[in-house]
């Protein structure tokens, strides 16, 4: 870059010292890096934990408006095993009865969570299998819950998720309870 006054400023000042980062753009740093230091600080101290969890339920097949009403009991059963790789971002795999129409659910995906102690929200996308009494489908299932620690290691959560089965015009809603274990 072409500086014409190298020794001198544009009015015959002395030049003034070189910055970094102009000022504006520390008064904008500063907050935020004092608002990620704790996290950054918390992320190198985590520890990496795994879940089992017993999902329970009521798990309600929307079939449309002119649908017969002979499906079995609303209830679902399922268990869950998750890894949590950070504090916010689990990995977790489930398997699931569902009573109304005897159908298997497997799926696995992963579960965002906020990191709030001792009581967290999350949202997860999780994708497998589903065994009807057609055969074996594609399922893909969003949730959303909110779970809290009790005592330390153990667990009690709500969820909402919806099962979609393409080309099914079936949706399968399951509300539930979770309770488990942390263990580290």
């Amino acid at each position: 870059m072409f500086d014409p006054a190298p020794e001198i400023g544009w009015s015959g000042q002395a030049p003034m010292p070189r910055r970094l980062l102009p000022l504006p753009w520390l008064c904008c740093l500063f907050p935020l890096a004092l608002a990620t230091w704790p996290a950054a600080a918390a992320a190198e101290t985590y520890q990496h934990e795994v879940e089992l969890a017993l999902d329970f339920g009521a798990s309600i097949a929307d079939r449309g408006p002119l649908a017969g009403l002979d499906e079995g009991p609303p209830v679902f059963l399922g268990l869950t095993a998750g890894y949590a790789a950070t504090e916010w971002l689990l990995l977790e795999g489930f398997g699931g009865w569902l009573a109304n129409d005897s159908s298997v659910v497997l799926l696995a995906g992963p579960r965002l969570r906020t990191g709030y102690y001792p009581i967290s929200a999350s949202l997860g996308l999780k994708a497998g299998a589903v065994l009807l009494g057609t055969g074996l489908r594609f399922n893909l299932a969003p949730e959303v819950g909110a779970e809290m620690r009790i005592g330390g290691r153990g667990l009690l959560g709500l969820g909402y998720a919806v099962d979609f089965v393409p080309g099914d015009p079936v949706l399968y809603h399951r509300v539930y309870l979770r309770g488990g274990y942390w263990f580290y």
